[in-house]
């Protein structure tokens, strides 16, 4: 018996929770080996293991015999000729925030798996970085997103602070190795703004994919999965959890209370912010907010004038050069938010006043390959596309 047709690896908030609850469980030639836990609630516990196991104690044998043994429990509910899907997102990395052991889990799949097919949702990285900050602030962290994006913080206060969170969303990293591993052919790759706009034909194409049917009694429903809190709820709720202890904040108020801020969050803020604060600016993005508060900017002028009269002084890096350890330079450095074109290698341009101009310029390239090798129109569905996608697509 073969231990699983098809691996659904996410991305996480690609409507992977619609997916698992509402597609799958109606496709009636598909048995749900990981999200949802139709068949035995011990193969998600499997999938757990496989993402979260020691690299250092990892083989995949172990994996294959425990597979067969469940396989072998569930023989009468798994049947003959029906597909077996696992569903697991976190397949692309084992934390929301950060990929840096994506390849690594692709690496474990194909250890286990073999060559299945692979299934990957993707998302544009400007609505991708806004929905993954609001989780980040509905579970407990408290950093702007300019901080949580740009900054290096403390891991022991906010773990999550760190460049890499940019990285994980460079799909065609994951894309490419997966042709790598599985085949071209094996691979596919959907992007979350047409399963929203078309669910119908996403469907269709994701059972075409699976060598599944459709049943005619398919119901696509409309109502949201799992929604997340609004722009204002999440607005008030950064600054609550940097006065409250939270599972990523060491905040010293009423730390000491049990689960204070899980029972605040659940009995008290979410139902304010379904009758309340959803009903205020509810369109507005996080990603939308300047690169730099004005504040911040005038000051950083002001000193610069304070410190030289020469006017070529205002552009930092020209400081940096003399008067090290001078009182004007350091508070001129802290004034300074870290320049990510550092980082990531992007051409600095004057238009990218906001953040989300920043992303578009930090993954234009990276789309630009991944239209390239799947064929998908990137550009249309609202991604940022580095014009020179012919130079890229090697």
């Amino acid at each position: 018996m073969k231990l699983a047709h098809a691996v659904h690896i996410g991305f996480p908030k690609t409507a992977t929770s619609w997916l698992q609850s509402v597609v799958i469980p109606q496709l009636t030639a598909v048995r749900s080996l990981g999200r949802p836990s139709l068949v035995d609630v011990r193969y998600r516990h499997l999938m757990e293991d496989l993402v979260c196991c020691d690299p250092f104690e990892f083989n995949p044998q172990d994996f294959q015999v425990r597979l067969e043994r469940l396989h072998e429990a569930n023989r009468d509910a798994l049947g003959l000729d029906t597909v077996k899907l696992i569903s697991y997102e976190f397949l692309t990395g084992r934390d929301i925030y950060a990929g840096l052991d994506g390849r690594e889990l692709l690496d474990r799949v194909f250890a286990v798996f073999g060559e299945v097919k692979i299934i990957i949702t993707i998302r544009e990285q400007r609505e991708m970085v806004e929905s993954v900050y609001r989780h980040y602030v509905g579970s407990g962290g408290g950093l702007h997103a300019r901080e949580l994006l740009f900054k290096r913080t403390s891991p022991g206060v906010d773990g999550f602070g760190t460049r890499c969170l940019l990285a994980k969303f460079r799909y065609d990293n994951t894309i490419r190795y997966c042709h790598d591993l599985f085949g071209p052919d094996r691979v596919k790759v959907f992007p979350y703004e047409q399963i929203r706009s078309d669910p119908e034909s996403f469907v269709r194409e994701f059972a075409s994919f699976l060598t599944v049917p459709v049943p005619d009694s398919f119901e696509y429903r409309a109502s949201r999965v799992n929604p997340s809190l609004s722009y204002t709820g999440i607005a008030v709720m950064r600054w609550i959890n940097q006065l409250l202890g939270t599972p990523m904040s060491d905040s010293p108020f009423l730390r000491m209370v049990p689960a204070m801020w899980t029972r605040f969050v659940v009995g008290l803020f979410l139902p304010v912010d379904r009758l309340i604060l959803r009903r205020w600016r509810s369109r507005r993005r996080f990603v939308d907010k300047r690169l730099k508060w004005l504040p911040r900017s005038m000051a950083k002028r002001l000193l610069c004038a304070l410190h030289t009269p020469k006017p070529t002084a205002l552009e930092s890096k020209e400081i940096r050069g003399h008067d090290e350890g001078s009182t004007f330079v350091n508070l001129i450095r802290y004034l300074d938010w870290p320049d990510i074109d550092d980082v990531y290698e992007v051409e600095p341009r004057q238009a990218a006043e906001r953040i989300a101009d920043r992303l578009a310029e930090v993954y234009a390239d990276s789309n630009a390959r991944t239209a390239s090798m799947t064929g998908l129109p990137l550009a249309e569905l609202g991604y940022s596309v580095s014009p020179n996608d012919t130079d890229l697509a090697g």
